[in-house]
């Protein structure tokens, strides 16, 4: 075999897997702020934060709504939650609109605590309508 025909071989091999890496890093980088609700549940609670009830009904004596998320991040569960009773004095636009079987683009909130911009929370998501949701996560497993 001609050694000019082996050349072109090899160089035409090393871009082909060249592409194929610098594709797989390109969407894997894509999905690094993705998160996956898997779970969402609201719970009425009452001024001392106790559960009053999961399911709401005519009569319901609540002082305010929680929503807790799970969520799935690269292997990770996360559980999270947003309060419908803060949400909207922290940012006129907030939501707590995130669905279960949906991803959404979510960025950690700041370590620096005293010099981060205000609202504060440990993951800010953006729901389907672009709207921000501060979600304080309760742990990770």
């Amino acid at each position: 075999m001609n050694r000019a025909v082996c050349k072109n071989c090899v160089v035409t091999w090393c871009c082909a897997v060249t592409v194929v890496a610098l594709l797989a890093v390109m969407l894997t980088g894509c999905n690094e702020n993705k998160y996956r609700v898997v779970e969402r549940i609201d719970r009425y609670v009452d001024k001392h934060g106790r559960q009053v009830s999961d399911k709401w009904y005519e009569g319901l004596a609540y002082d305010h709504e929680e929503v807790v998320f799970v969520l799935t991040h690269h292997g990770q569960r996360i559980h999270a939650t947003c309060d419908l009773s803060t949400v909207d004095k922290m940012d006129a636009n907030a939501s707590c609109g995130l669905r279960p079987l949906h991803s959404y683009e979510c960025a950690l909130g700041r370590d620096d605590v005293l010099r981060a911009p205000m609202p504060l929370s440990d993951l800010t998501c953006r729901d389907a309508d672009g709207r921000k949701v501060y979600l304080y996560v309760a742990k990770e497993d």
